[in-house]
């Protein structure tokens, strides 16, 4: 008989064991953190994150020099331009002795651009660049959050330039206070009394790590189109900052002993080390915002990657449930119901329930509002909301209109089905849905 591994020993207990019944909350607490880091880990190996963050890599290999070259104009008007060589070391600081050789050719390709020289087309395209690599941030953090609505034309531009213009300041004064806080004299002065210097050592220490925090906080706060609580936000910042210095600090070690590479590689080894170096910092990124929206919706934290093992039957019943609680409620003017507060209604995955509320804001059902009384609606007035719409916004009828995406029938056996759905249409046809909640209430 084989041994059972002890990593799946462990993540059976991790995901079978029933939270209510732990023993403390710290216990409990430690339980759904650990869920959720391994439903990170999962969606990170298996998800569209891994993709995502390879997308990234390129654009950003194509847009970093644009956007230095915006962000050193935009640092020279406020006189903090010297900041920018070295941010630059410590982003680069894994790479080991090849950060500076990186930093100063990326430097040096910002000092080249000649901005009179390229014309109105250059500036454009340099402009799309730039805008294309926000755009691609938004959109893979959007994915990681389940949001289809995406910003308009004008909230993305006013919104990126304001990323471009302001964001630099912030960034690049804040590593400068930093830099110069300890060569004031009074502070060298306190740093000479205990236990103060051994604080200001631990807090320069630090530093660098409430820094990265600070900045992925701030990219979960704004960039996705949604209202992201700051608690949700900052403990995936938490999370991917330990990830990132971790790794970083794993990656300097293996450039540090990569002769091998630099024989096999010759020029081209810095180069090679600086794409896998964003591929992992725009991996860590994007593993951290999945870890924000687990926090900020727990009923998606599930083993599997996956809406798995809801039956189509299952969906039918859940998509009328859910017509149903929100019918009820808007007639009893009752508050909407939220997503998270159906998932505990009906006792269903975060996952399998999307599915359904898609569909059926898709076909114009239900609405969904922001704001103090945020919540689902109906979309259409409920005396002329029929069972059958119901029914066939559910099962999706609305996606199946391609004649390309149609299979060959056989004639006696989609003559069977046929006979049942419209046995099943003959019955929720003339059923409004406000008279089924007014029937059984």
């Amino acid at each position: 008989m084989n041994a059972v591994n002890p990593r799946d020993r462990f993540l059976h207990w991790l995901w079978s064991v029933q939270i209510q019944d732990l023993p403390s909350r710290k216990m409990a607490w430690l339980v759904r953190i650990a869920r959720v880091i391994h439903a990170g880990f999962r969606d990170a190996a298996v998800g569209q994150i891994n993709l995502r963050a390879m997308s990234l890599v390129y654009t950003s290999l194509l847009s970093i020099v644009p956007l230095l070259a915006f962000s050193f104009s935009v640092l020279k008007g406020f006189g903090v331009h010297n900041q920018l060589e070295p941010v630059l070391l410590r982003t680069l600081e894994p790479l080991g002795e090849r950060g500076p050789e990186v930093t100063d050719n990326i430097l040096g390709f910002v000092d080249n651009i000649q901005v009179g020289v390229l014309g109105s087309v250059g500036l454009l395209l340099l402009v799309y660049i730039v805008y294309s690599l926000l755009q691609k941030i938004e959109a893979a953090l959007n994915e990681t959050w389940h949001i289809r609505r995406q910003r308009g034309m004008a909230e993305k531009f006013s919104n990126y330039v304001s990323v471009v213009l302001v964001g630099p300041v912030l960034v690049f004064s804040a590593v400068g206070v930093t830099a110069s806080f300890s060569s004031y004299t009074i502070v060298q002065r306190i740093s000479q009394v205990e236990p103060f210097g051994t604080l200001m050592v631990w807090f320069s220490t630090i530093m660098p790590y409430l820094l990265v925090v600070a900045a992925f906080t701030f990219i979960y706060v704004f960039v996705p189109n949604t209202r992201v609580k700051l608690r949700a936000a900052l403990t995936g910042a938490v999370i991917a900052g330990l990830a990132w210095q971790t790794t970083g600090w794993i990656f300097a070690q293996v450039i540090a002993t990569s002769a091998r590479y630099t024989a096999i590689y010759s020029g081209f080894a810095s180069l090679l080390f600086f794409i896998i170096w964003l591929y992992l910092s725009w991996l860590i990124l994007l593993f951290g915002g999945k870890i924000s929206f687990y926090i900020q919706n727990p009923q998606f934290v599930t083993r599997l990657p996956s809406a798995m093992g809801a039956t189509h039957r299952e969906k039918e019943e859940l998509g009328l449930a859910v017509m149903y609680l929100i019918a009820r409620s808007y007639l009893n003017g009752d508050s909407p119901w939220t997503f998270e507060t159906l998932c505990r209604e009906l006792h269903v995955r975060g996952d399998v329930l999307e599915s359904v509320i898609v569909r059926l804001e898709d076909a114009g059902l239900i609405l969904s509002t922001e704001g103090h009384q945020a919540g689902f609606l109906p979309g259409q007035d409920l005396a002329r909301m029929t069972l059958k719409r119901i029914h066939h916004a559910t099962r999706g009828y609305q996606q199946a209109d391609d004649p390309d995406a149609q299979m060959k029938s056989i004639a006696p056996v989609k003559q069977l089905l046929d006979d049942l759905d419209r046995q099943v249409d003959d019955k929720l046809a003339d059923m409004s849905l406000r008279a089924f909640v007014e029937d059984r209430e």
